[in-house]
């Protein structure tokens, strides 16, 4: 699965190289780690360390309405869902991550779930 404009797999390139991104560890890391990880703009940690909160409003798939049991009340689909993408240290590499995205109920917390901050250039 290829999702880059460049037809790239991951933000450094094609290789599935987890020693690019902080994939696997479930420890936090600092966003100048994994140099070698970078975009070609520069933008670290795209790949791995938290999930990236994108405000997206998305539908979950019926599998999603099932994946946070944990939630009372359950979720429903009438509820906000927002999407994340990235994938964190909470999980092992992924193959394409660059693409690799999920929905999740507003309410939903955790750890593993974070958000970029970006501004125009000027």
């Amino acid at each position: 699965m290829k999702a880059a404009a460049d037809g790239r797999a991951f933000p450094w390139g094609n290789e599935r190289d987890p020693s690019h991104a902080n994939v696997g560890t479930h420890v936090l890391r600092p966003v100048n780690d994994f140099p070698g990880g970078a975009s070609p703009f520069g933008a670290l940690q795209m790949v791995g360390n938290v999930w990236e909160l994108v405000d997206r409003l998305r539908p979950p798939s019926p599998q999603a309405l099932k994946s946070y049991p944990k939630l009372k009340p359950p979720p429903s689909a009438d509820e906000p869902w927002y999407m994340i993408r990235g994938q964190s240290c909470g999980e092992p590499p992924l193959d394409a991550v660059i693409s690799e995205s999920a929905p999740v109920p507003a309410r939903w917390k955790d750890i593993y779930i974070g958000f970029r901050c970006v501004k125009n250039a000027p």
